[in-house]
């Protein structure tokens, strides 16, 4: 996994009101 992975995943995440650290 890259950064960039991690980042997409955290803004999906954000997106749906999701507290995902």
């Amino acid at each position: 996994m890259a950064i960039e992975q991690v980042f997409c995943e955290v803004s999906a995440a954000v997106s749906t009101g999701t507290d995902a650290a």
